[in-house]
């Protein structure tokens, strides 16, 4: 399952593994094309600064032009520009060959008006 939580305070890593990829590229494929689909994800509400707490929910992504991390009723949305989520994609697509999603920050984005860092890590048995 793909994970979303926090690695320091100005910092998010979205965590998945190899099995997740082509869902993800399909993910993201689909917020290109202004269409929506949604994922399941687990996440730390502590990525909002609220109290550290493993929740799951459901995770969109949509095409914007401004770069944030919202959250209401359990969903979770990814708001990317269009060249973000293109630049995605591709390193999505070079991860499954080099298995490694490198270099892992994507973008900074928003979240409650605080600028974030925010990095793919692929886990791999090694690390998890």
């Amino acid at each position: 399952m793909i994970k979303l939580k926090r690695s320091d305070k100005f910092a998010i890593h979205l965590k998945f593994s190899l099995d997740d990829i082509e869902n993800l590229i399909n993910f993201f494929s689909q917020a290109l094309s202004d269409q929506e689909k949604k994922l399941d994800i687990e996440y730390n509400k502590n990525v909002f600064y609220r109290k550290n707490v493993f929740k799951n929910g459901i995770f969109f992504v949509r095409k914007s032009n401004d770069e944030l991390l919202t959250f209401k009723d359990n969903q979770v949305i990814l708001h990317l520009e269009e060249d973000t989520i293109k630049y995605t994609i591709n390193k999505l697509n070079e991860c499954i060959s080099i298995k490694d999603f490198f270099p892992a920050e994507v973008t900074e984005i928003k979240i409650l008006n605080k600028n974030n860092d925010l990095y793919f890590i692929l886990e791999t048995d090694i690390f998890k």
